[in-house]
């Protein structure tokens, strides 16, 4: 299984650090690392963004590092996985052994409640995920933090120069794999019939189509099943991302469903951020509940968009203690 979010995980060999005490932390501050851990792309993105934001308030840099990261990919060798896609997180500082790690000097920072791009319902809990509560500010430090290099820009700008020549409205719709976040939870509750709440995610499209009634639908999905089923809805209609994918999805987790299928590491990094900024560029974003959706919503801070899980949402909310303390979420 791979280590989640907050693990400050770290492995041997090549340009990543080595792991440290919190007794051999040096004094000096000023720049720390930050492990990413094993997280899918934008649980570490997000991750870092929130890092980022308290260090520089204090006057400090941050080196991101991702020995663990599942984009790790052989053709690069020794290259951190952070720099195949984006530029540093603070220009003029590099990583260098003994450095302080971040995730000592600031814990509790990624599972809270004020958090500026993946906030929770309440502290500490993994699956309640909720919207960002600023999307201007999670815009401003997207900006400043996370650049994607020319190389990964060239992959959703020639894609958007291509295709988006008129309005278009942006799907997000994950696969039965999407279980995490909470989203297990909201699709029963929106939907118990179905493992896939196609219906209310259509529903939203069509609503958002009535008003834009040339517009094409990109639908993004790590689930083919998912894409069959937006094609049979709206016909020559839909555009799609040639990214790669599985019937069930998650293919960057080592999931038994996707057993005896091989993925680019790299190419499975590419195809979110494209699919992700190809969405920012949307007239209409239709989504539900996840680091995918919250960075989109702050990429693109104006963005009109519809909560699939909206109507659910209170419920859910009001059920999160409990279903902690039975120990359906964590």
């Amino acid at each position: 299984m791979s280590p989640s979010a907050d693990q400050d995980t770290t492995s041997g060999g090549g340009d990543t650090p080595d792991a440290e005490r919190a007794e051999d932390t040096p004094q000096d501050l000023s720049v720390m690392r930050l492990n990413l851990g094993g997280a899918g792309m934008f649980g570490s993105v997000n991750t870092a963004v929130g890092f980022a934001h308290l260090a520089e308030q204090d006057g400090r840099k941050l080196v991101a590092t991702w020995p663990d990261s599942v984009y790790r990919d052989k053709m690069f060798g020794k290259t951190d996985p952070w720099a195949y896609y984006f530029q540093p997180l603070f220009d003029g500082v590099h990583w260098v052994k003994g450095m302080a790690n971040a995730r000592l000097h600031y814990p509790d920072t990624v599972l809270t409640e004020d958090h500026p791009i993946c906030p929770r319902y309440r502290h500490g809990l993994r699956d309640a995920l909720a919207l960002p509560k600023d999307r201007h500010l999670g815009g401003e430090l997207l900006k400043k933090f996370v650049r994607p290099k020319l190389i990964t820009r060239a992959f959703f700008n020639d894609f958007a120069q291509a295709f988006f020549n008129g309005p278009v409205i942006g799907l997000h719709l994950r696969g039965p794999g999407r279980l995490d976040g909470g989203a297990a939870r909201l699709r029963q509750l929106i939907d118990p019939a179905n493992p896939v709440p196609y219906e209310h995610y259509f529903y939203a499209v069509d609503k958002a189509l009535r008003g834009k009634p040339k517009a094409k639908v990109f639908c993004c999905s790590d689930s083919l099943e998912v894409i069959r089923k937006c094609r049979e809805q709206w016909g020559d209609r839909v555009l799609v991302y040639p990214a790669s994918r599985s019937e069930f999805g998650e293919m960057h987790d080592s999931h038994e469903k996707n057993a005896g299928k091989v993925f680019s590491p790299y190419k499975l990094g590419i195809d979110i951020i494209a699919e992700a900024h190809l969405l920012a560029k949307c007239s209409h974003f239709v989504h539900g509940n996840s680091n995918v959706a919250n960075y989109v919503l702050c990429r693109a801070p104006n963005l009109e968009n519809t909560y699939v899980y909206e109507r659910v949402d209170r419920q859910y909310r009001t059920e999160v203690d409990a279903l902690q303390a039975a120990g359906v979420i964590s």
